[in-house]
């Protein structure tokens, strides 16, 4: 698998600015809840992670009826569902991933997102967070986080930019 999306329980009003970069994405993967999304926009996703804590037993059993795979984990757990999904992008040999579903997230979880996309164990694939309220990242509208090794640099947005790229 050279390109995922992992589709979080988050807002996802951004996705018609995003689509071009989802274009070679082969592999959908919903962390829980995000498989809304995938319904939603009729998204074909492979894999389903989680402990389920927030996706409805009719969603799952939808899921289940059409031959998705199903990974559940307990809910009392070391890793968030978003990082259960990530280690298994990676674990399959995705050399990018793309975050979707950010928006909207409590403060705890858009810290775990940020330290995600930071973290050391991910160092040689990219991962995308595309959210329109990364604050941290000026932008008229949305913003694009990218990590690529340990590399830092910031690329200023251009006015006809729909999503900015900034990496670090």
């Amino acid at each position: 698998m050279k390109e995922c999306a992992i589709l979080l329980n988050g807002e996802l009003s951004q996705l018609d600015s995003i689509r071009p970069y989802l274009s070679r994405v082969t592999h959908y993967i919903a962390a829980d809840g995000g498989a809304r999304h995938a319904l939603k926009h009729n998204l074909s996703i492979t894999t389903l992670i989680g402990d389920f804590d927030s996706l409805s037993t009719e969603i799952l059993e939808q899921y289940r009826s059409l031959g998705v795979e199903i990974i559940e984990h307990p809910v009392d757990k070391d890793s968030t569902d978003l990082e259960l999904a990530v280690r298994l992008a990676h674990a399959r040999r995705a050399e990018s991933i793309h975050l979707l579903g950010t928006e909207g997230v409590r403060s705890d979880h858009l810290l775990g997102i940020m330290t995600l996309l930071g973290h050391s164990d991910f160092k040689e694939c990219r991962l995308w967070a595309y959210d329109a309220a990364f604050d941290a990242f000026p932008s008229p509208v949305h913003h694009l986080a990218y990590l690529s090794s340990y590399h830092r640099t910031y690329e200023p947005p251009s006015a006809s930019d729909a999503v900015h790229p900034a990496t670090w």
